[in-house]
């Protein structure tokens, strides 16, 4: 049944591009709780990924996480996110780190013969 105002989305994922460099974005994804563990996340940056770097030919793609969310900070290592920075949230004092992947390393990691 269909109730009025219930979404069926299980999480949401976006690219957001630089006002200064056509070749970088920022990559941004939620996924619900009650979707958590099954792979899902995982499952959606890779296509992201992928669409970034062979579709859009994107050099550069950037992600934030806050320190205490672990599965975030696991799938960006997953896809050979590196470290960059630590940083303060301004909005809620929050710990964050900020990551960056080149093309070169995500090709890399995708030939690889375990897959992802």
């Amino acid at each position: 049944m269909d109730q009025a105002g219930v979404s069926d989305a299980i999480g949401t994922i976006t690219l957001s591009f630089s006002a200064t460099d056509a070749k970088v974005a920022a990559l941004g994804f939620v996924l619900a709780r009650a979707h958590w563990g099954r792979g899902l996340g995982s499952e959606a940056v890779c296509e992201v990924l992928r669409y970034a770097f062979e579709t859009l030919a994107l050099e550069q793609v950037t992600a934030e996480a806050v320190v205490r969310n672990l599965a975030s900070l696991r799938i960006l290592a997953k896809f050979g996110f590196k470290h960059t920075e630590n940083f303060i949230d301004a909005s809620d004092g929050e710990r964050c780190e900020r990551f960056a992947l080149d093309r070169d390393a995500f090709e890399n990691l995708r030939a690889r013969p375990s897959g992802r």
